[in-house]
């Protein structure tokens, strides 16, 4: 069904496979973390508002990554395009923690482990960000820095005695699906590292823990 999971992975994995050709086309030998940046960077954001929403009985959205429309809306012609004229994010990843991994509060300070690089630009500028709940929209900067360089390695600290903590309440027998999500998702923490190359390119990864 193209409805599902299922299908939107055969979408993407086609999608992934048209980037990759155009990259070819163009001289180019893509990674694959160059090619999750140009379908992320150059996806149509989805944003809808509240009269759409009533129209259309979707989910809520906002501007850029939210937590059931992601970076938004595949767009594969822009992706094709961006790859045949050079233009190419640079790369950002996080590493560590694991994605939904859970730590005790007392734990002490939490290492944020990932990586970057900007192999077609002169160089880059990085920052890493923390935000709370389900849908941060208010981020703290964490660390930040520079290179010419790819890099591997720690990117910040995270002081977790100074994570707000949430109790997660017994589910209401009417709960619906936005509820439940608020609910569950009201102690998790995400960390954002957005890298910007010289020419003024973004790359951008995000992972969420508890």
């Amino acid at each position: 069904s193209s409805a599902c999971a299922t299908g939107a992975v055969a979408v993407i994995t086609g999608a992934v496979g048209l980037v990759a050709s155009a990259g070819k086309d163009a001289g180019l030998n893509l990674t694959a973390d160059e090619i999750y940046q140009v379908l992320i960077e150059s996806a149509d954001d989805v944003n809808l508002t509240e009269e759409e929403r009533a129209q259309s009985g979707a989910y809520p959205s906002g501007p850029g990554w939210d937590p059931f429309f992601g970076y938004g809306r595949v767009n594969v012609g822009r992706a094709v395009e961006w790859v045949s004229n050079g233009q190419i994010p640079p790369v950002a990843d996080i590493s560590g923690p694991d994605w939904f991994q859970v730590f005790d509060p007392s734990a002490g300070k939490l290492e944020i482990k990932g990586r970057m690089s900007a192999d077609r630009s002169s160089g880059y500028t990085w920052k890493l960000e923390v935000g709370y709940g389900n849908d941060p929209r208010d981020w703290e900067e964490l660390s930040t820095g520079s290179g010419s360089t790819a890099f591997e390695g720690t990117l910040g600290e995270l002081d977790l005695s100074k994570v707000p903590t949430a109790l997660v309440p017994e589910p209401e027998k009417s709960e619906k699906v936005l509820e439940r999500v608020e609910r569950v998702f009201a102690p998790s923490v995400t960390v954002r590292l957005t890298v910007t190359d010289a020419g003024g390119q973004k790359g951008e990864f995000q992972k969420t823990f508890f």
